[in-house]
């Protein structure tokens, strides 16, 4: 038995031997034969022992130098996994939805209303009409909390007592006191044909209280029966939206900005009329032209295929992982974006902190925040007011911040296609007698007080961005390539050579070897 044991061991040595031989002896031909830069002076019998430690330690340190090379560029393709440029500077504009139009009136409490309101309140809880009708100009604390620069509290909570015992909630109560988009609007015109202002306008919330929107689609539109935003096909103010304002100045009772007419808000149909989108102040007694040139930035099939994190962005929002979600949609949208998705996040942190949100935020059945949560508002404005709604960020940290999909605020990503509406303004005096047009525009107009707004496409072709993989196998392969040529003199016929020289010889070596000794056995 260990005379058998001694022989199987003696055959594993002698194949062990037979290999290394054939192995140093394919690596000797292939250093010799290779376009490698140095290798054969590694092998060549005629250098001395230091001349080949010298060219073995070169030869090891290049190929080091490009291992390192080629690290320090996979991590670069992996933070900057996407490029963005121009894809054309001629789209056309009937590619792109016309942007939705919000106008807000400057004035959120109407004299008139307000004291009409006050008039027909049944129980004033021993409170003086003249008294409530004063009081009434602080109900733009529920906007703008803290705009008043002295305590207001105790003045808001008693009007809020008179609201209850009422019946009235504060939604109500800035609905009936606030002038309505029928008065503000009165003569409108789309595609250079005269529309009912009512069948093009209705009245939405926004960040600035209860306005009036044109193709704005939202949860609660009863005007948007489809869900396609319109669109043009022609540029110019003939051919976009028209319409003439009365602001109504002799009104104005408690006003949002220290000047008279409206806040007209582009943006986009889907989004949220949000203070960080495009708006103008237009005056009274102007006709004033909003030209729009339109930008779209969207992202290639190849886009989709990268991770979420490569990317940094989202199609829908429903790829986010759950533990970036939202636990609950406090703010509903038809359509995800960015901005939509910071608005859920402001009304989160309005519930977490005060338990409820404004009557400017869309409603989903949470509780709407009344005047005695005025003061709660208040305290965390810093919190929802923000690009990071719920962190209290300082701005001496932004900088320290490390932005990626797993910091950002309440999870919200970016939209991988984005529209932008930048308007362009100019304006002039309205003079009614030179408007030869369409005179039935100013029949009953004040010219003084009414305001004639145009908002249109300026062009018929716009700038469209694509956003592409910025390293993919075919960058990488020529990449990985040049490194490897620069610093080793490596080529695709290298690897060949490698295959050939370790595979197929040493394979090929061992088949002849094999054969003869068995030529040499039966002989």
């Amino acid at each position: 038995m260990k005379s058998e044991v001694s022989a199987s061991q003696i055959t594993r040595r002698g194949n062990s031997r037979t290999w290394k031989r054939i192995i140093k002896s394919q690596a000797t031909d292939f250093c010799l034969a290779t376009g490698l830069h140095g290798y054969k002076y590694i092998v060549q019998s005629n250098r001395t022992t230091t001349e080949k430690a010298i060219w073995s330690l070169i030869v090891i340190s290049s190929l080091c130098c490009s291992l390192v090379c080629m690290k320090i560029a996979w991590d670069y393709m992996s933070a900057h996994s996407t490029l963005t440029v121009i894809e054309s500077t001629h789209h056309g504009i009937w590619n792109y939805p016309f942007p939705a139009v919000t106008i807000c009136n400057n004035n959120q409490i109407s004299y008139k209303r307000a004291r009409e309101f006050v008039d027909n309140l049944t129980i004033l809880g021993g409170l003086s009409k003249e008294f409530i009708f004063e009081e009434m100009q602080m109900l733009i604390e529920m906007i703008d909390p803290g705009v008043f620069d002295y305590d207001v509290y105790e003045n808001l909570t008693l009007l809020q007592e008179v609201f209850d015992v009422n019946n009235y909630s504060v939604s109500q109560v800035m609905k009936m006191v606030r002038q309505d988009c029928s008065s503000l609007l009165k003569t409108c015109k789309w595609s250079g044909n005269s529309t009912p202002c009512h069948k093009l306008f209705e009245e939405t919330r926004s960040r600035d209280g209860l306005c009036c929107s044109f193709n704005h689609i939202h949860s609660e539109s009863k005007l948007q029966s489809k869900s396609e935003p319109r669109r043009l096909n022609a540029c110019g103010y003939q051919t976009g939206l028209t319409l003439l304002v009365d602001a109504e100045a002799e009104d104005y009772y408690a006003s949002l900005y220290g000047s008279y007419g409206v806040k007209v808000v582009v943006h986009y149909p889907y989004n949220y009329p949000d203070r960080s989108d495009e708006f103008k102040l237009v005056g009274l007694g102007v006709q004033a032209f909003l030209g729009i040139s339109p930008e779209e930035t969207y992202s290639t099939p190849g886009v989709k295929d990268l991770s979420l994190k490569a990317r940094d962005c989202t199609y829908n929002g429903k790829e986010l992982p759950e533990s970036m979600q939202l636990y609950s949609h406090n703010f509903t949208w038809t359509k995800y974006s960015y901005s939509n998705c910071l608005n859920e996040c402001r009304a989160s942190t309005m519930i977490a902190k005060c338990g409820c949100v404004p009557y400017y935020i869309p409603q989903n059945g949470i509780r709407e925040c009344d005047f005695r949560d005025i003061k709660c508002l208040t305290a965390i404005r810093s919190e929802y007011d923000t690009s990071w709604p719920g962190s209290q960020i300082t701005s001496s940290e932004l900088p320290d911040v490390n932005i990626d999909i797993y910091n950002r605020p309440c999870g919200c990503l970016l939209d991988c296609t984005v529209y932008r509406y930048p308007v362009d303004s100019t304006e002039g005096i309205l003079d009614k007698e030179r408007y030869y047009s369409d005179k039935n525009f100013f029949d009953f107009a004040n010219v003084k007080n009414y305001s004639l707004i145009n908002v249109f496409f300026t062009d018929l072709v716009s700038i469209q961005y694509r956003r592409d993989v910025y390293y993919n196998w075919k960058n990488l392969f020529a990449s990985f390539g040049g490194l490897l040529g620069l610093f080793v003199g490596f080529s695709l016929m290298t690897a060949f050579e490698l295959f050939y020289f370790f595979v197929v010889r040493v394979i090929a070596d061992k088949c002849i070897k094999k054969k003869m000794q068995v030529n040499i056995q039966n002989s």
